[in-house]
C-alpha cells in the first residue's frame, strides 16, 4: 500500500509516499521540506513540524482503518438465505408495505440478520407474526424505516396486505418490538373487523386467529 499525505495549506512541504508493501501499522508518514542551517530557529520548527504532522497523519489513518473494519464486521449477513419462504427456510425478514424480504433456515439466522440491520441503519422490526398460536415457527419479522415512537395513536408503520409477502389469513399468534403496539383488520387495506385497541402480543390472535390480512404500528 501507498500512503500519501497530502498538506496544501503548508507551504514547502511536498508529500512522500510510504514504500509499497508497507505494512499499515508500521507505516511512516514523511514530508520534505526545505533545509534550514542546523541549530536555527527555522530548523527548530521544520523539526516540530515534522514530528506533528507525522502524528496527526497516523491517528487520521488508524481512525478510518478501524471504521472500516467495524462496518465490514456489521455488515448484514444474506449467505444461505432465499428471497422467498421456501419448505427449508421458514424463518423471514421483511419490508412493511413491500414484497421485499428474505428467508433464513433458522431463527437464530433471521434474529441475527434483522439486529444487524438494525445495529446500522433507521430500520426497525415493528412485529413478528408466528403461523402457528404460541409463538412456533414459521415467522416472519416485519419492519420499516423509523422506529415507534412513544405517542400513542400516531401510525408509525403500515402493512396494507399481507397477501403481498404470502401471509394473508395465516397468523395465530404475534409479538412486537422496539416499543411497537400493533392493530390487525380481517380484510386488506385495514377493512372489516379489527382489534378494539392497539396490542402488544397475543399468543393465539383471539378474535382473529388466521383471519389477519393487513395492520398498522403505534
Amino acid at each position: 500500500m501507498t500512503v500519501v499525505i497530502h498538506a496544501p495549506h503548508l507551504s514547502g512541504l511536498a508529500p512522500f509516499a510510504a514504500e509499497p508493501g508497507t505494512s499499515l501499522s508500521r507505516t511512516s508518514i514523511l514530508f520534505r521540506m526545505p533545509a534550514f542551517p542546523e541549530g536555527s530557529f527555522m530548523s527548530a520548527i521544520s523539526t516540530t513540524a515534522r514530528l506533528g504532522i507525522v502524528g496527526a497523519g497516523v491517528a487520521a489513518l488508524t481512525s478510518t482503518v478501524l471504521a472500516l473494519g467495524a462496518s465490514a464486521a456489521a455488515a448484514p449477513s444474506v449467505t444461505g438465505s432465499t428471497l422467498m419462504e421456501t419448505a427449508t427456510h421458514q424463518q423471514c425478514v421483511a419490508e412493511m408495505d413491500t414484497t421485499s424480504m428474505r428467508c433464513f433456515q433458522t431463527e437464530q439466522e433471521a434474529d441475527a440478520y434483522a439486529n444487524a440491520r438494525q445495529a446500522t441503519s433507521a430500520w426497525k422490526v415493528h412485529v413478528i407474526l408466528y403461523d402457528p398460536s404460541g409463538y412456533a415457527k414459521p415467522s416472519i419479522r416485519l419492519g420499516s424505516e423509523g422506529k415507534c415512537t412513544k405517542k400513542k395513536g400516531d401510525v408509525d408503520g403500515v402493512q396494507p396486505d399481507l397477501g403481498d409477502l404470502g401471509w394473508n389469513d395465516r397468523a395465530s399468534s404475534f409479538v412486537t418490538r422496539n416499543r411497537c403496539d400493533m392493530k390487525a383488520w380481517n380484510g386488506k387495506g385495514y377493512d372489516g373487523k379489527h382489534f378494539k385497541k392497539y396490542r402488544d402480543h397475543d399468543i393465539e390472535l383471539t378474535g382473529l386467529n388466521n383471519k389477519i390480512s393487513s395492520f398498522k404500528t403505534t
